[in-house]
């Protein structure tokens, strides 16, 4: 406990250098060798310095991708925003964020693990329901979930 490798000068540069561009990517990162030509590292330096980054809490790897966690931070407040029972699916996401399909799957599968969203038919996903984290219903004619009738009924 308490235990921190030692962090070369270069490294800890190479590092600002990578966080900065993918801080700056948002939800769009560049994958390693494209951010290894762009920061002019090599990629093994990337990789390391990427893992490191994210075992300090500043990435996330999605899939094939490395996020910034400000980045995510704020598509989840979005997510918040949008309301309990609002409907997301892929297109949606690609449209709102100007996303392409590679970063628009990994991330709504991010928000679905983080039970921010739930899956629905067709990939549709839902904003959970704040209070209780329950679904919502997906049409006026379905009938309520039994707790809700035992709620509903007098006693």
């Amino acid at each position: 406990p308490g235990h921190r490798p030692a962090v070369s000068g270069e490294e800890a540069a190479a590092a600002a250098r990578v966080e900065a561009a993918l801080r700056a990517a948002g939800l769009q990162p560049p994958d390693a060798n494209t951010l290894a030509a762009s920061s002019g590292l090599t990629p093994a330096v990337v990789t390391r310095v990427v893992f490191a980054l994210t075992k300090a809490g500043r990435l996330m790897k999605l899939g094939d991708l490395w996020f910034h966690r400000e980045a995510l931070d704020a598509l989840k407040r979005e997510v918040a925003a949008l309301g309990s029972g609002a409907t997301l699916d892929v297109a949606a996401a690609k449209a709102r964020w100007g996303l392409s399909r590679k970063f628009a799957i990994p991330l709504l599968e991010h928000l679905d693990r983080e039970r921010r969203v739930e899956r629905c038919h067709h990939d549709h996903r839902r904003r959970r329901h704040r209070r209780h984290g329950r679904r919502q219903r997906r049409f006026a004619s379905e009938p309520p979930p039994v707790r809700d009738l035992a709620r509903a009924v007098p006693g």
